[in-house]
């Protein structure tokens, strides 16, 4: 069944038949390897009037093709108005285009080059990478050995201050008994007779023994 286009349709139908029409029209005259020129020649001796710049005209969209003019440029590229539009529609409705073998070196060419790049760009990211993790690997080398350094300063620590509390211990009880034993003014008898730090009995001896031996009993 036909259906009748009208208007706005037929007019949009029109531009559509023209743009596919150009666009097999350039395609065809490089398959045949014709330059502009040659195209326009041979439409002149199939009877048209056609010159070179109207050619790049239409091809380029400059100029709208003409029923007249599409008849006899499709025989001058040894086809048919309805040959040409029929094949671009079959191209359509398969999903296949035909491609120059030179566009495909072109594309395989840039493809080439970019997957270069690409490796390149791999090649730096993987230096990178290898080398963030040789600066991982001596943090955690260097904050192993921080915190074997911490957990030795601190037990270090915790030994001087056990020391500093017998020694204050030590002390408390030598200042208890001179206090006993001298009085209250201790420090001078000490500091005018200090031979008498040492006159203690046997008992007290034992109990203000080495700094050395009291730390053992600990």
């Amino acid at each position: 069944m036909l259906i009748a286009l009208e208007g706005e349709e037929l007019e949009q139908a029109g531009h559509m038949a023209e743009d596919i029409f150009v666009r097999m029209m350039k395609r065809r005259r490089a398959e045949l390897g014709l330059s502009q020129a040659d195209l326009a020649e041979r439409v002149v001796r199939l009877g048209g009037s056609m010159y070179q710049q109207t050619i790049a005209k239409i091809e380029s969209g400059q100029r709208a093709v003409r029923l007249a003019e599409a008849d006899v440029i499709a025989q001058a590229l040894e086809a048919t108005v309805t040959k040409m539009l029929s094949a671009a529609i079959d191209e359509a409705a398969s999903g296949t285009s035909r491609i120059s073998i030179f566009d495909l070196l072109t594309q395989m060419k840039k493809l080439e080059h970019r997957i270069m790049g690409a490796e390149a760009m791999l090649a730096d990211a993987n230096d990178a990478a290898e080398a963030a993790q040789t600066r991982v690997a001596e943090a955690e080398y260097a904050l192993m050995l921080a915190r074997t350094e911490v957990q030795r300063q601190a037990a270090r620590r915790d030994e001087l201050v056990r020391e500093l509390r017998h020694l204050s211990r030590l002390s408390t009880e030598k200042q208890n008994e001179f206090n006993r034993r001298l009085g209250p003014r201790w420090r001078e008898t000490l500091e005018k007779n200090p031979e008498l730090e040492w006159e203690t009995s046997s008992s007290e001896g034992d109990s203000v023994g080495s700094v050395e031996e009291s730390r053992e009993d600990e």
